[in-house]
């Protein structure tokens, strides 16, 4: 049978090919069709509009710029370890984000401020280096042209021990950091000792931007073929240095102007081993007359420590860290006098070392020698004696701020807590006479049981009516952290903690709020740490 062609088959032009009693239906359908387009388009052009609306005003993020976006993005690949690749490498930032789609391929490529700061870490698992120079090249190249004109930020990490085979590595950067040098804004490089002598080859050159340098040796160097000689005296304009040395067989120079200097690290960055400050140290330290902040890594004292004493007349905030367990004060405390010091920390970079021999006197013969007004003081992790902390606090009495993680965790804190206490049974004197008057923040911590009460005690002495009581101003913040090294404490012990809090908070509550003092609320804390807790450890 022949095809009889219908409506569907024929466009409008063909129409004349059908009887005249079915052209009118064709006619109708076409129009219909042509008003559903019509009226489709006009409800996706009115839904855009109301997604656009929705995203202005309900979408804050929405707004941000995209330059912003992008660091955001950057910040998330350097801190994910879901994108981290087998070896441990993590992906370029922009390079990820180029990928996404092609608007932000465009943003990537047209914005000259988002190839500012290059990131490269190369972490311990990465064994092989035959890639490392490419790599390294491309992006920095890359980097280098995209970010035209602009400063430019570097930090290079490497974890891995010293191999001949990184020397190429080192090789690419030192010519890119010559040819180069007018660019760099601050340069953060972390790497083996045993490269210094090559690593430094890249100065003298003109720093002339530079306002920020890191160079770290990462493990210990017992001998280096040359005398490391770091050149930065064209860098004017420096105001950060941190530096941790090779090691202490190892006699290293380095030039520049320390007067111009606000911010001095040595040997305080991660090591795979004892840091040594040598007595060449000392003497740069000396001529930093203008530093307020400075982070000393403490370790054995130098075969000739300095005679006579330093003097940072402009120093705000001290840093001390106990490197190694024979570290000892004496070497790097001694000569100093900080009239302006106003923050001191002590830790011991995660060591666990309960030796209180470390040091007798020395930080309470600073304050008294340097007369300064301490104000806030952290202690965390470092043997410290009771006597030396109440020496401490006898000599600052403007402290508004105190931080003390024992070590050992079993410190009898007795004396140190009744001290603090302003209870009127404790106090046992004249008002105003209450170890740190002004003190407002707090944080104590002990894995011993009775000590929590007695700490949680203290602190309700020194608010609302009870500190005006006792003469001292009332806490802001309070913090109590319980180490259950023995995981032998039960539920309900953990649930009569908390209720004491709440109870505690509530009182403080209502009290401040019948007196009209809710800006002096207080923010009270309990923390329990359960290191090695057994549901963690593999036991055969």
């Amino acid at each position: 049978m022949p095809h009889s062609p219908s409506a569907v088959d024929l466009s409008p032009n063909d129409s004349w090919r059908l009887p005249p009693d079915r052209r009118r239906p064709l006619e109708d359908s076409t129009s219909i069709v042509a008003i559903e387009t019509l009226d489709h388009s006009i409800d996706m052009a009115v839904d855009a509009n109301r997604l656009q609306e929705h995203l202005q005003h309900h979408s804050p993020i929405t707004r941000l710029p995209l330059e912003v976006l992008a660091y955001i993005f950057e910040l998330y690949v350097a801190s994910s370890k879901e994108l981290s690749r087998p070896d441990g490498m993590l992906p370029q930032g922009l390079f990820c984000l180029a990928q996404v789609c092609t608007l932000w391929r465009a943003v990537v490529e047209s914005d000259p401020h988002l190839w500012t700061s290059i990131h490269f870490h190369f972490p311990d698992s990465r064994q092989s280096r035959e890639e490392d120079v490419p790599m390294v090249q491309f992006v920095l190249d890359l980097h280098l042209i995209r970010s035209g004109a602009l400063p430019i930020s570097l930090t290079f990490t490497d974890d891995r021990m010293y191999h001949s085979a990184t020397s190429d590595l080192i090789s690419l950067l030192v010519d890119r950091l010559r040819m180069h040098a007018q660019r760099w804004k601050c340069i953060s490089l972390q790497l083996a000792g045993d490269y210094f002598p090559l690593l430094f080859t890249f100065t003298p050159c003109n720093l002339s931007s530079l306002e920020y340098l890191s160079i770290n040796g990462n493990a210990v160097t017992f001998s280096l073929p040359i005398m490391p000689q770091l050149n930065l005296e064209s860098a004017a304009n420096l105001k950060s240095f941190s530096y941790t040395g090779p090691g202490p067989s190892v006699e290293d120079r380095i030039y520049l102007h320390w007067e111009n200097l606000a911010e001095l690290s040595f040997e305080f960055a991660s090591h795979f081993g004892g840091s040594f400050v040598s007595r060449q140290r000392l003497i740069d330290l000396a001529r930093c007359r203008n530093i307020t902040t400075c982070s000393l890594g403490i370790d054995q004292p130098p075969p000739s420590v300095v005679t006579g004493s330093i003097t940072l007349p402009c120093l705000q905030t001290l840093r001390v860290r106990r490197v190694t367990g024979p570290a000892l004060a004496h070497g790097m405390i001694d000569p100093l006098i900080l009239p302006q010091l106003q923050n001191l920390e002590i830790d011991a970079s995660n060591l666990d070392i309960g030796n209180q021999y470390w040091h007798n006197r020395n930080f309470s013969r600073l304050l008294a020698r340097s007369g300064c007004s301490l104000l806030r003081l952290s202690i965390q992790d470092v043997g410290f004696r009771n006597d030396e902390l109440l020496r401490c606090f006898s000599l600052s009495p403007a402290l508004t701020s105190f931080r003390f993680i024992p070590c050992p965790r079993s410190q009898d804190l007795s004396d140190v807590i009744r001290k603090l206490d302003a209870s009127p049974r404790n106090r046992g004197r004249r008002r105003g006479h209450v170890a740190l008057p002004q003190l407002r923040e707090i944080t104590m911590a002990s894995s011993v049981e009775r000590h929590l009460d007695s700490i949680t005690t203290m602190f309700r002495s020194r608010t609302g009516a009870r500190a005006r009581a006792a003469g001292v101003a009332t806490l802001q913040r309070a913090e109590v952290v319980f180490f259950d090294l023995w995981h032998d404490r039960s539920e309900d012990w953990f649930e009569r903690v908390v209720n004491s809090l709440a109870q505690w908070m509530s009182e403080n509550k209502s009290e401040n709020g019948r007196e009209g003092e809710d800006e002096h609320l207080l923010e009270a804390s309990v923390v329990v740490d359960s290191p090695y807790l057994p549901a963690y450890i593999d036991v055969q």
